[in-house]
């Protein structure tokens, strides 16, 4: 460029020359001003070469950040193909740098966010403001992985076009953190429902049976010489009752302390169903003949779970208990059983009370705390159901309840069968 302006500036000189007396003065000043000009000139070109220069490091610098930022970064234009991607957004999507270029990135999205993505495209597109989305794009062909996307417009100027300038953050493991937050929020609410359900019996439940041993035995010791045969027999009947509903929530309180902590021994054992029951159904009909209830045995004799046998024994005395309890007096307890799906599923059916819909969700919650009295005014906690759904779970089963107001209920649950090819 120097060359040609003084190249220039030469035939000006040379023309001017002609045209004027080599001594005049206007002649000595024009070639100074041309002089001046083209000195200028050299100026302005040194100038323009570094600027020219610093740009082009500017640009290597900027290149080089786009190409090795640790977040990925990709640009697209319009119609969602990929103009530009750096190494970190290839390397999350497992895919050379080079065979994303000219890609539609919309083929990289999980069926189920493209919608999600369009819309956030066309908010992008239609303004000026940074725009945040979660996506899932594909990891491989068969794995997709949590995306965080922050996308702005870009308008080129030659030729006139908009692109989306998108960052994308991989937040699979704070998705993950997040849920296990989560779980932990819930288990930390459990834990406290259960100390404060945990308070409230100790303070009320376990109250009241002391209460009344206090009670009876002080009048006992105070009005032995003047109490008849039939009140000491009497008031003993009632210190019996007092002790055996105290002795009751006790282990069922220790019970389910061990199961919450864990320490309860499981030990998983093939045996005959029947066996098993039958001794337990001569210990409850002494509870179901005082309500002149009948207790129907209707357990298949074939039957042979996959159990652990105190704590099978815990779970049905707990169900046939409470049947007993809120059946009116000459009602029917039956137990039945039926194979299902490789389960074996027991059921514990009476004709009683029955309870209503909004009190059976209920039933299996400590949270929520359901009790009530049985047909004969049976005091409960709510604890018994609680401990035969922990077991229950433990032995690798569930359990569940259906029930119609003034027709009675039936509790079921399900066992592993020892029989099963899956046991």
């Amino acid at each position: 460029m120097s060359n040609s302006l003084r190249k220039e500036a030469e035939r000006i000189i040379h023309k001017i020359k002609k045209s004027y007396n080599s001594g005049s003065q206007e002649l000595d000043k024009l070639i100074h001003e041309l002089q001046v000009h083209q000195i200028e000139l050299e100026l302005q070109n040194d100038q323009l070469q570094n600027t020219s220069h610093e740009l082009e490091e500017s640009q290597k610098q900027l290149a080089d950040l786009f190409d090795n930022a640790p977040v990925g970064y990709i640009i697209l234009n319009e119609k969602f193909e990929i103009l530009n991607v750096n190494f970190a957004a290839a390397i999350m999507l497992n895919v050379e740098r080079g065979k994303l270029i000219h890609l539609n990135f919309t083929k990289l999205i999980h069926p189920d966010f493209q919608d999600i993505f369009y819309l956030h495209a066309q908010d992008v597109l239609n303004s000026r403001n940074l725009h945040s989305v979660e996506i899932k794009l594909k990891k491989t062909v068969s794995q997709f992985f949590d995306a965080q996307l922050y996308s702005l417009q870009n308008i080129n100027n030659q030729p006139k076009q908009k692109t989306l300038r998108i960052t994308i953050t991989d937040i699979t493991e704070k998705k993950k953190t997040q849920e296990q937050l989560s779980l932990y929020a819930d288990d930390l609410k459990e834990l406290n429902s259960s100390k404060d359900k945990f308070l409230s019996i100790i303070s009320h439940d376990l109250r009241g049976p002391f209460l009344g041993l206090k009670g009876y035995t002080q009048l006992l010791i105070e009005d032995y010489e003047t109490l008849e045969k039939e009140e000491i027999l009497d008031y003993l009947n009632k210190i019996h009752e007092s002790s055996r509903d105290l002795y009751t929530l006790v282990d069922n309180l220790l019970k389910w302390s061990r199961l919450e902590l864990d320490k309860m021994p499981y030990e998983p054992m093939m045996f005959n169903l029947q066996e098993e029951i039958h001794p337990l159904i001569k210990l409850m009909n002494s509870a179901a003949e005082k309500k002149d209830i009948t207790l129907l045995n209707s357990i298949d004799n074939n039957i042979q779970p996959m159990a652990d046998r105190l704590m099978l024994t815990s779970v049905l005395q707990n169900l046939i208990s409470n049947a007993i309890k809120f059946t009116s007096k000459g009602g029917l307890v039956k137990l039945s059983s039926a194979q299902e799906n490789g389960r074996i599923i027991i059921n514990i059916e009476d004709n009683g009370i029955g309870i209503k819909p909004e009190d059976q969700e209920k039933l299996f919650s400590l949270d929520k705390g359901y009790t009530s009295k049985g047909t004969a005014g049976e005091k409960g906690t709510g604890f018994g159901l609680i401990i035969a759904r922990e077991m229950v779970l433990k032995m690798g089963g569930e359990i569940w309840a259906q029930s119609t107001p003034g027709k009675g209920s039936v509790f079921s649950f399900s066992l592993q069968n020892s029989l099963s090819p899956n046991a």
